[in-house]
């Protein structure tokens, strides 16, 4: 495998680099060896890794070149929770409150939203929502409290799509 004078610096770097993620430097690693003419049996010894693997860090740098070292994006499981649920649930919970109790449970609000008691959990940790909390006693002592749900689906609302996680961390410090 014929590597040019900038490949070879770059791969190099990244093996020394101690920020580089440990599969990109083992597979600058192997791309070296390949380099310098070693057989994937050979390298795999000298590596610690199995045959296949030396064959298809080979084989993404040969089609790919340096952009192949970096990991394919993976999507993992697909939300099952819609943002318009999400939504319904943190604009639910200061606003309204349910007929026959003084603040929403997890249960009531599950019951008339749809949605599963862990989902509800789940958004108003996210939010830090505490309905249990909400009118007079909630204001004593706790400046800014009474406006956090307020604040937290204004936030939602505005989010760049898929970054959620980054906008209740804002909501929290706020």
């Amino acid at each position: 495998m014929a590597l040019s004078a900038e490949e070879r610096g770059f791969l190099e770097a990244h093996v020394r680099k101690h920020r580089t993620p440990r599969s990109v430097s083992g597979g600058c690693r192997i791309i070296l060896f390949c380099a310098e003419g070693f057989q994937n049996r050979e390298i795999a010894k000298r590596v610690g890794v199995h045959e296949r693997t030396v064959g298809n860090w080979r084989r993404r740098f040969t089609e790919m070149r340096v952009e192949g070292l970096w990991d394919e994006y993976r999507s993992g499981r697909p939300r099952t929770v819609t943002d318009d649920k999400v939504a319904e649930v943190v604009a639910r919970t200061p606003t309204m409150m349910p007929k026959d109790a003084t603040h929403w449970s997890v249960q009531s609000m599950a019951g008339k939203t749809g949605a599963s008691h862990t989902t509800v959990h789940r958004i108003w940790s996210a939010f830090s929502l505490k309905p249990h909390r909400t009118g007079r006693a909630a204001g004593k002592g706790l400046p800014g409290k009474e406006s956090c749900a307020g604040l937290s689906l204004i936030l939602w609302e505005n989010r760049s799509l898929g970054a959620w996680e980054k906008t209740h961390a804002r909501a929290r410090l706020m």
